[in-house]
């Protein structure tokens, strides 16, 4: 049976979603898990990597249980929790169609950037926020992320250039800033994005209103995308993948949790 489950991590001791050789990334920590659960190895599939320090609120990772188990979404959401670190934590879970895939049936995505403006971040933030003193005007910034809605070539917005003949075309549907304080939150909703192509986008769109670059330049980069446009980079402890959105999920059966 299949089983589809929602994620929430903390990615600060993860080297990013995805398996790595070194086994420290939150893809090996589940995997190891669910294996010991099972007594067999088990292959989850996400629906996006996140890169290493980057968190998620609602990651989505399905996986096939062996044929010989019993236990229900219930049993795995709850035997999982009981082995993964407080770091990792099943949100839910539910039985889906054999057909459906957490990554390719997925129709976009929400992140979310945290942003601290104020002069003194509180420790227990520090490795959720990214510090920047003197931004001061959140409508001069959301006006300025604003440049990126749309469908646009984003090639100019990513650090690794995906395989020749793969398109980096994608579309931001929207994007808003909300305050609470000096806490300023970006949520940007898209049908999918390039590598560190949020990030990418927050950095560009915090120095253009620090004053430090034109808003026209980033009006070039979108116009005449180019693999080495510019380099700036919001750190990764700011980003969190928020949700993964999908078209009505064809569900096994009634058991979803």
């Amino acid at each position: 049976m299949r089983f589809l489950l929602k994620l929430a991590y903390h990615g600060g001791q993860y080297e990013g979603w995805q398996s790595q050789l070194s086994g420290k990334s939150v893809q090996d920590e589940i995997e190891r898990v669910l294996a010991k659960i099972a007594k067999e190895p088990i292959r989850i599939h996400g629906a996006g990597r996140t890169d290493a320090g980057v968190h998620a609120n609602g990651q989505t990772a399905h996986f096939d249980a062996p044929e010989k188990s019993k236990m229900d979404a219930r049993l795995w959401k709850s035997a999982a929790n009981a082995y993964l670190p407080p770091s990792i934590r099943v949100l839910e879970a539910n039985a889906v169609a054999p057909s459906f895939h957490a990554r390719f049936d997925s129709t976009g995505k929400r992140y979310r950037y945290s942003i601290f403006c104020g002069e003194e971040l509180s420790p227990m933030d520090a490795d959720r926020t990214w510090h920047v003193r003197n931004l001061k005007n959140p409508k001069k910034l959301e006006e300025t992320l604003g440049v990126f809605v749309g469908t646009h070539d984003f090639r100019s917005f990513c650090v690794r250039q995906p395989p020749e003949g793969k398109s980096t075309v994608r579309s931001v549907r929207k994007i808003s800033v909300q305050t609470i304080g000096n806490y300023w939150n970006i949520d940007i909703y898209g049908d999918g994005f390039l590598h560190k192509m949020v990030r990418m986008i927050v950095a560009a769109s915090v120095k253009t209103a620090l004053g430090k670059i034109e808003k026209s330049a980033l009006l070039d980069f979108l116009s005449v995308p180019r693999a080495d446009a510019h380099c700036y980079v919001a750190p990764a402890q700011g980003l969190f993948l928020e949700e993964v959105f999908y078209s009505p999920i064809p569900a096994a059966q009634n058991e979803g949790i």
